[in-house]
């Protein structure tokens, strides 16, 4: 199509008193993925967001862009400070969740995961992967600390499904890795037969992703020398 003719009519409509967002989120869109001129994109989603501020995929798209631009810790305030007229999209829950981990604040991760229940057709796993992710580091956190007990009690969380994830444990999961540190905390606390047993059970994992090759590689190696 004529992206250039496009971009002009968009032009002319975000330049009247009172735009709608759907032109500016358009050129925001344009400046994102074709210039990516992240600033650009930046201003044009915060002039949409100003247009039409109940519309929650402008919060999702313009939060993605500052995370994009190396700025994590603004798109965390965008989407904390979102009004929530209607339910929080499970999207922009995991958007914020990953957030949360990647700024290694995992009880703001846990606690916001732990508020709704998910549609397992929405999100597919990705609401299981915020959720583990979030109790593997922080029971790593808890036991470079050297506080085994609360540790395990994370790593174990971590190979959880809780009801309100909206995720089921698939034939062939991915925990070699919570059973490897599960296993580690096991063994810090003398428990040697079932550090071992969750080594066992991680060394016979399904080797699917590079991750899970790793781990299930970590697990043969400590069977070895426990």
């Amino acid at each position: 199509g004529d992206l250039a003719g496009a971009v002009a009519e968009w032009q002319k409509a975000a330049e009247v008193e009172k735009p709608y967002s759907v032109p500016l989120r358009n050129l925001a869109m344009v400046a994102w993925k074709k210039e990516n001129d992240l600033p650009k994109a930046s201003g044009l989603f915060a002039k949409a967001i100003a247009a039409w501020p109940s519309d929650q995929t402008l919060y999702r798209d313009a939060a993605a862009v500052l995370v994009a631009d190396n700025k994590r810790p603004d798109a965390i305030a965008l989407l904390e400070t979102m009004p929530l007229d209607h339910a929080r999209r499970g999207d922009i829950t995991v958007s914020l969740a990953r957030a949360y981990n990647d700024e290694k604040r995992y009880d703001d991760a846990l606690k916001l995961l732990e508020g709704p229940k998910f549609s397992n057709w929405e999100l597919n796993t990705e609401t299981w992967q915020a959720f583990h992710r979030a109790h593997i580091e922080r029971g790593k956190t808890r036991f470079d600390a050297k506080q085994y007990d609360t540790a395990l009690e994370d790593f174990a969380a971590s190979l959880t499904y809780p009801e309100f994830l909206g995720v089921g444990r698939s034939a062939k999961p991915e925990e070699s890795e919570g059973l490897y540190w599960k296993g580690k905390a096991l063994d810090a606390l003398a428990r040697k037969d079932e550090a071992r047993a969750a080594w066992t059970e991680g060394a016979a994992g399904a080797e699917k992703s590079d991750t899970q090759k790793e781990y299930i590689k970590l697990c043969k190696d400590a069977l070895g020398t426990s």
